[in-house]
């Protein structure tokens, strides 16, 4: 039961890191295989990172208003 759950939001808890780790690896070596037809998908995860990056800062800094 280490590397398999029975439900995919069960992947995301503390008790299955080790296979979301591996999932993650998968995924990427994929996507490194697929060279210039997985563009597109690193273009939009790439700009959700940097949105995601964006709201983390607001949110920082909406903390630090409030103390």
């Amino acid at each position: 039961n280490i590397l398999s759950t029975n439900n995919f939001v069960n992947l995301l808890s503390h008790n299955n890191m080790i296979a979301l780790i591996i999932i993650s690896l998968l995924f990427g070596l994929a996507m490194s295989i697929s060279k210039d037809k997985s563009l597109p998908l690193f273009n939009v995860l790439d700009s959700a990172n940097y949105v995601l990056m964006n709201l983390i800062k607001i949110i920082i800094q909406m903390l630090h208003l409030q103390v």
